[in-house]
């Protein structure tokens, strides 16, 4: 049995993002036999608040997996100032509980920076074994407008922190896209270990009832999108483009999520612009009947996001069996991942008429939608099966751990 140090920011009950993902891996080590400690902070994502009431070093049990719970700051507005006030005060506040918590290897789980740090910092005082495991890349979010407010000083100030917590130790990446700059940050060894679907394929519930619920008509013609309405999702195109549709007035829009764009989205169905409905984000026993009440569904992102992780919505999308228009970057991961299917059509980003044009086309052609979703489901099996991707994880950290005597 080995021990393994767990370091970052997100955990349960974080619905979307990195946090799901992190949760299924420190379990699934747990069920190997070994001792897992995390070291994460107070669920804040994304609706970006938190109980400040709580906010103290706590430790629960869950699973098998010991969470250390310790204070930091939430800003009320993700800006990169905003963000590494948090990042700061994470990291400051892991100290007392690095100090204490059990380590064979110690594993940080990025984009937090102040996660890879808590975890060189654990190896480094310990004398044991570091790895990272690589969701996204802050860097890469800073430098292409997916933080705002990253100026290119600060941009180049977290690239270097980035490069530094990468160089000299073994890194496991979701997406192979990470590879190049990883290696380039000088990891002793890159793994490509992809994540999997976080969905629970197939709903017995009727896609008329969960419509009716949510404010849709029967019969209507649904778009729908799930999870984040952060910046790097482009919901001004979506709107742009749904203005273009106003002449099918079967078509109805479905946004179910929270994030710093959902005011925007709020105006614009309240307004008429965008005809369709606005939820906040669902429980996850309830996105496999969200996804199929749409027909089809949306990954929306802006131009410079070309080098980031695929967005975990999309496994799910692929999944679900419905097809998927992605307004994407074609040197983009979620490009490659749709090619990859053959779940769905790519359109440029930041062009309304060339998503209006898609999604009308898809409207008029059920058969297409059908090919395509199944397309989708077949390629979500395959390639994001979830004990595959436990399992493969499981092996990593036990290598990782194992080579402490190197």
């Amino acid at each position: 049995m080995a021990r393994f140090l767990l370091t970052g920011l997100n955990y349960a009950p974080e619905p979307i993002g990195n946090a799901p993902y992190t949760v299924a891996y420190a379990e699934a080590l747990a069920a190997a036999g070994h001792r897992v400690d995390v070291v994460t902070g107070y669920p804040h994502y994304p609706e970006w608040t938190a109980d400040r009431r709580r906010l103290r070093w706590t430790l629960e049990e869950s699973r098998g997996v010991h969470v250390h719970r310790v204070p930091h700051a939430v800003p009320a507005r993700p800006d990169a100032l905003g963000r590494l006030w948090m990042e700061a005060s994470y990291g400051l506040a892991t100290l007392p509980v690095l100090a204490r918590a059990p380590c064979d290897a110690a594993i940080g789980v990025i984009p937090t920076l102040s996660g890879g740090l808590a975890a060189r910092v654990a190896g480094a005082v310990r004398r044991r074994p570091v790895g990272m495991l690589v969701q996204d890349l802050m860097s890469a979010a800073a430098r292409h407008g997916g933080v705002p407010g990253a100026s290119p000083r600060i941009a180049q100030a977290v690239s270097a922190v980035e490069r530094r917590i990468l160089a000299g130790v073994d890194v496991a990446v979701v997406a192979r896209g990470f590879e190049s700059p990883v290696r380039a940050a000088g990891a002793r060894a890159v793994t490509f270990m992809p994540n999997f679907t976080t969905l629970a394929i197939g709903t017995t519930r009727p896609r008329e009832a969960t419509r009716e619920r949510l404010g849709l008509p029967a019969e209507a013609f649904v778009v729908g999108y799930s999870g984040n309405l952060g910046f790097k999702q482009d919901f001004d195109t979506v709107i742009a483009a749904a203005s273009l549709l106003r002449d099918c007035a079967d078509l109805h829009f479905l946004v179910v999520g929270e994030g710093s764009q959902r005011d925007r989205i709020a105006e614009a169905t309240a307004s008429g612009a965008m005809r369709g409905v606005l939820h906040p984000l669902q429980p996850a026993q309830e996105v496999p009947a969200i996804l199929d009440a749409s027909d089809v569904l949306l990954a929306p992102q802006r131009p410079t996001d070309v080098d980031m992780s695929i967005p975990s919505k999309l496994t799910a999308y692929f999944a679900s069996g419905r097809p998927v228009v992605a307004a994407a970057s074609e040197q983009s991961e979620t490009a490659a991942q749709m090619h990859a299917s053959g779940g769905g059509v790519v359109v440029r980003p930041e062009d309304p008429p060339a998503l209006a044009d898609a999604l009308r086309a898809l409207r008029a052609d059920a058969g297409r939608r059908s090919a395509l979703g199944e397309a989708g489901r077949r390629y979500a099996a395959e390639a994001f099966d979830r004990t595959r991707a436990e399992a493969r994880f499981v092996a990593w950290a036990e290598t990782l751990a194992a080579s402490r005597g190197r």
